[in-house]
This record gives structure tokens, C-alpha cells and sequence, in this order.
């Protein structure tokens, strides 16, 4: 798919090395996704947990992904592991949340490893059949991103990963956000850390949608926003508009930070960003390196 964008074109991109084990690590904390306690859940809270077929292989959300980003606390000397969500976009390519990816609010930067798991249920499900775990190898991020968390619409990232999953995956289809909607049917389909699961917060995957009406142009920051409850542990999750019978990402979420709503970014159009551009950073692993570098997003 080829979508046209005016979004700017500069990426922030490094390569992650082998965490050395697929095994989940026992303790995350939430990625700052603006919200403060509870604002961003509304009540009643309507999320409920997502039955184990829907992602198993050939599930309606086997291609949404379980993320623990490690990252260096180097004025403690110590590391620190966040938990996200994500999508498949490609086999072997995650969209996720730029904080997801790189830190700035507690100024730990880049992520250094990535653990990536579709089927995720809990800990101990990893050694399921059912299970597929993944590492991530190169990340993109915006520039804007790294350089500012001030632009909000440029929150966004995607992770290349060793090797593609596998299986009936059924990726969703993902289109150029509309810059408006109106009673549509909008959900956040994903991995929220206020949820415990076997005493794991963020182990079960949770969806709640909602009639939404949104405006870009009208939103402070051009944001999709939607009253939909979600909770940190969600960062990346996909957007999912559902049209009859077929479920379409038109974006990405990011921030739980208002009392009348919820908010992610957008795919194309003039405020969103260039995913298949983005995309095409990886055919070129040579671009790629230990340090964060700053490349041009080709046109696509």
C-alpha cells in the first residue's frame, strides 16, 4: 500500500541487541503515557478480556503484540524494562509507541533490548505452542520524537524483529487516517498495566470500542481521540475502526492524559505519519548502527 504523507521525513534509528533469553522478565513499569492514576479510564469501565481464540493463530488479533523494551539507567547503573503494545504491520515489522522505544521524561533515551511476543497470555504461556517470541533487532522512530516529546503526532515507532512470525497472522488492514469521523465504531485493543493477570500487571490482553466522533483539525494536539478506556501498558496499541465485519488500524495509541478523552496518532494525511516510508528504513540494515542516527524516511 502507498499512502501520501506531509509529514516530516527525518528518522531517529539504532540497532537493539539480544536480550539472550525469550523468557519475560518479571518486573516492568508502565511507560508515561500522560495519564495520571485512573483519568484515563471511564466508568464504567467497559474493557473486558479478549477470548483466547481471537488470539491464537487466525485470531482477529493474533497479530497484536506484548512488548518489554529494556532500557539503562546510567545514573543508577541499573536497568529498567517498560511494558508496550504493539502491531504487525509486516511479518516481521512492529508499529508501537515512540515511548515505547525512546525516554525522555526520565531521560534514560533509546531502548538498548526488546522482547516481542504474539499469543501473549502471562508469563507462563511463553512456552505455549501457542506463544511466538521475538526480539527486536533495529528500531525508527521519529526525529521529532527524539529530538522533542513536545509533538505529540510524531509519537510513534517501529521495530524490525530477527525473524518473521509465523502462521495466520491476520494482520490488519491499516489505511490514511479520515481527518474526521463521526459514530464510528473505534477500539483499543491491547496490553493495559492497571489489569493483573496471575499477580502480572499487563499479562492479559484487554479491547473495549466505542461510538466515536473525532476531529483532527479541532483536537489541541491533532490527535484521534476517543472514550475508550485505556491504561499505560497500552502505548502502541492499534486504533481499530470496525466496518461490518472487517477491523481496520487507522492509527496509533499513545496518551491517556484527558478528562474527556483518550488520544493517538494518526496514519498519513497532514498530520500523521508515513508508516510505509518508515517502513522502507529496513531495507537497508546497513543505515542501522549502535549509536541513534538521523536519516531521511524515503518517499513512498
Amino acid at each position: 500500500m502507498s499512502l501520501s504523507s506531509t509529514a516530516p521525513d527525518r528518522a531517529a534509528i539504532w540497532t537493539l541487541s539480544d536480550p539472550g533469553t525469550s523468557q519475560p522478565v518479571e518486573s516492568t513499569v508502565l511507560p508515561d503515557d500522560g495519564s495520571r492514576r485512573d483519568e484515563s479510564i471511564f466508568y464504567p469501565d467497559n474493557r473486558i478480556p479478549v477470548n483466547r481464540a481471537d488470539f491464537q493463530d487466525g485470531g482477529k488479533y493474533r497479530s497484536i503484540v506484548k512488548i518489554q523494551s529494556r532500557f539503562e539507567d546510567k545514573q543508577r547503573g541499573e536497568s529498567i524494562w517498560k511494558m508496550g503494545t504493539g502491531w504487525l504491520i509486516c511479518d516481521d515489522i512492529i508499529v508501537t509507541g515512540g515511548d515505547v522505544v525512546y525516554d525522555r521524561r526520565f531521560k534514560l533515551g533509546e531502548c538498548t533490548q526488546m522482547k516481542c511476543y504474539i499469543g501473549y497470555n502471562g508469563r507462563d504461556s511463553v512456552n505455549s505452542p501457542q506463544v511466538q517470541s521475538r526480539h527486536g533487532v533495529n528500531v525508527a522512530t521519529t526525529a521529532d520524537w527524539v529530538q522533542t516529546n513536545q509533538n505529540r503526532t510524531r509519537d510513534v515507532a517501529f521495530i524490525k524483529v530477527n525473524r518473521p512470525f509465523e502462521g495466520d497472522l491476520g494482520k490488519f488492514k491499516f489505511e490514511a487516517t479520515p481527518l474526521s469521523g463521526d459514530g464510528i465504531n473505534l477500539g483499543v485493543v491491547g496490553y493495559p498495566g492497571d489489569k493483573t493477570f496471575n499477580n502480572e500487571r499487563g499479562g492479559q490482553m484487554y479491547a473495549e470500542f466505542a461510538k466515536t466522533s473525532y476531529d483532527l483539525k479541532m483536537s489541541p494536539y491533532n490527535l484521534i481521540e476517543y472514550q475508550v478506556s485505556t491504561f499505560g501498558g497500552q502505548n502502541g496499541a492499534p486504533i481499530l475502526r470496525k466496518d461490518g465485519g472487517q477491523i481496520v488500524s487507522i492509527g496509533t495509541h499513545c496518551y491517556g492524559d484527558s478528562e474527556h478523552c483518550n488520544s493517538g496518532t494518526s496514519i498519513d494525511n497532514k498530520y500523521g505519519n508515513n508508516y510505509d516510508g518508515y517502513v522502507g528504513l529496513f531495507n537497508d540494515p546497513s543505515t542501522f548502527g549502535s549509536q541513534v542516527n538521523f536519516v531521511k524516511v524515503p518517499p513512498q
